[in-house]
């Protein structure tokens, strides 16, 4: 977290990636009050946190959220067995 502080500090980049910082909140390695405090820092940049089980308190802080899912080939196929179309595959993804 020191190394994001002094990013967002000096505004070194317009976007920081916090790859599954999430997780770290979730296991009590950082506090949701430490996150928030670092992510306000932001100014100009934007700042993207990532986690396999989203934290409820991360999210009241959070401009936007979006879910991945896994998606399977299987589930891209028709009831008749034949494969969609891309644009059919595309539009769902």
């Amino acid at each position: 977290m020191n190394f994001a502080r002094k990013v967002l500090t000096t505004g070194e980049c317009d976007l920081l990636v916090l790859d599954e910082v999430v997780e770290v909140v979730n296991k009590g390695i950082i506090s949701v009050d430490d996150l928030q405090a670092t992510v306000y820092l932001c100014g100009d940049t934007d700042v993207i946190m990532t986690g396999s089980k989203m934290n409820m308190d991360v999210c009241t802080f959070a401009d936007m959220i979006s879910e991945i899912d896994d998606v399977t080939y299987s589930s891209f196929v028709t009831i008749s067995g034949e494969e969609p179309s891309p644009e059919e595959t595309e539009s769902d993804i």
